[in-house]
């Protein structure tokens, strides 16, 4: 019994081990499970970040406008008459210089009339001076002669006696003196000067055109000293001073321009999180609506990390490769930022960085 029982155990033993053949076309019995890597990207250029010492350069950029720029307008209403210089975009005018002559006639020949009343009214008290006032006679006398009708009044004989000044009073003599001198003033308006020297932009009335107080006629701006409307980051606002100087450039017109500092804006511009400072610049070939960029020491960054502007993503973050060849995601300090290149603290020495920009996910992937 003994020996059938050891034989029945022994044929069981055979049959398990005959069982335990792998099983074909069943990859998980026949290999161990591997690790799954992301696909290799060699596409990617990549730098060697050393720390440096570099000189701080704050760029700024702008657009020229003119320091002054004036709309002229009529003050008095009347018919435009010709000038020796027909008013046309473009040309030059003097300080004073006359752009537009509006027709005065009636006004000069009311003055005409008034001045002459005048006369006739001062001549009716002579004789009463010559009594009653004899110091006051000859002074108004001489103002009489003086008095042209076509020509401004000559200054009117100072009054010191109070009782001489009741006398001229009582006549209406300065009331009408005083109203012509009124008029003589608003005679002056039916000539419009160029407030400063420059060039005009714009002219919107010709010979012939009957215009209204207060309508636009003609622009000029300023053409020997201009302005620049500079960005400065927010980040660089304590290092940029009134009166520095600063050497600018055009790229349009391959030429350099001297500026200065002339004062600084207060506010920020949200979108650019940069200051204004207007830069006060002069020379030959510079024209309204030009771009100018220039360039001012900032002092110096020790131990920054400069790289490319696309090797920086927008959460501050820059894709390093470790040294098994993965592309890590690493949080960096922006220190400051130029047109073209980030400097940058938080990275070790040595340390591979990806310098381009990338679209898709690339934390963990392999990169060669």
């Amino acid at each position: 019994m003994h020996k059938t029982i050891a034989a029945a155990l022994l044929l069981l033993l055979l049959w398990s081990c005959g069982n335990s053949e792998p099983v074909e076309g069943n990859p998980e019995a026949s290999t161990p499970k591997q690790e799954e890597l992301q696909p290799i990207r060699n596409d990617l250029a990549t730098a060697i970040a050393q720390p440096e010492q570099v000189e701080q350069p704050i760029r700024i950029t702008g657009r020229v406008i003119p320091l002054q720029e004036a709309t002229i307008s009529s003050q008095v209403p009347g018919l435009v008459l010709p000038t020796e210089k027909i008013l046309q975009a473009g040309k030059y005018y003097n300080k004073g210089e006359t752009m537009i002559k509006i027709d005065n006639e009636q006004l000069r020949y009311t003055l005409q009339s008034e001045r002459s009343q005048l006369v006739s009214a001062i001549v009716r008290l002579l004789s009463d001076m010559s009594l009653d006032y004899p110091k006051q006679h000859p002074n108004w006398v001489a103002f009489v002669d003086r008095i042209k009708a076509d020509e401004v009044l000559p200054a009117m004989p100072e009054v010191s006696d109070q009782q001489f000044r009741y006398f001229i009073n009582a006549a209406g003599i300065p009331a009408q003196y005083y109203g012509i001198k009124a008029r003589e003033v608003l005679l002056d308006d039916y000539y419009v000067r160029a407030p400063f020297s420059g060039r005009l932009t714009m002219a919107d009335v010709d010979p012939g055109s009957f215009v209204q107080p207060g309508q636009p006629l003609a622009r000029i701006s300023r053409t020997d000293i201009y302005e620049m409307e500079a960005s400065v980051p927010v980040s660089a606002g304590d290092l940029v001073k009134e009166g520095q100087q600063i050497d600018l450039y055009s790229n349009n017109l391959d030429r350099n321009f001297k500026g200065r500092v002339h004062r600084l804006g207060t506010a920020i511009d949200p979108g650019t999180q940069s200051l204004i400072a207007y830069v006060r610049i002069s020379g030959q070939g510079l024209r309204s609506g030009l771009y100018l960029q220039g360039e001012i020491n900032g002092g110096t960054l020790e131990d920054v990390y400069v790289l490319p502007k696309d090797a920086l993503s927008r959460d501050q973050t820059v894709f390093i490769v470790d040294r098994e060849g993965v592309a890590r995601s690493k949080a960096v300090e922006l220190v400051t930022v130029d047109a073209n290149q980030v400097y940058l603290r938080g990275l070790e020495p040595g340390t591979e960085v990806i310098i381009e920009a990338v679209d898709e996910p690339l934390a963990g992937s392999r990169v060669k």
